[in-house]
This record gives structure tokens, C-alpha cells and sequence, in this order.
């Protein structure tokens, strides 16, 4: 299946099917891009309280 396809089906889908049909594409890329590229990730171990802070001091 090709893009133009994909576009042409998705047209009629309500707005919250397009946006649920992107998060569900968005997670299918980000997947097959950590499969293609694996990288070491970088473990935080950070309490509760210090993603209270983190969060907090964004806002």
C-alpha cells in the first residue's frame, strides 16, 4: 500500500479517528526506528518527589 492510499482511505475518518490513526503511525515509527537503530538509553533513577520538582519548576 502507498502513501497516496493511505491518504485517500483516511479521508472520510472523523477527526478523532485521524488523530487516533497518527498516534497509532507515530508509535509504529518510533518503534521501527529503535529496532533499526539501537542505541544504548541512559537509566535515570529519579524518586517521585524529584519528577514533583522537575515538573513543578517547569509550570
Amino acid at each position: 500500500m502507498t502513501y497516496d492510499e493511505i491518504v485517500k482511505l483516511s479521508e472520510p475518518l472523523s477527526y478523532r479517528d485521524k488523530f487516533r490513526l497518527a498516534q497509532l503511525l507515530i508509535q509504529l515509527a518510533r518503534k521501527e526506528e529503535e529496532e533499526e537503530y539501537p542505541e544504548e538509553r541512559e537509566i535515570i533513577n529519579t524518586s517521585g518527589a524529584e519528577v514533583v520538582q522537575y515538573v513543578a519548576e517547569r509550570l
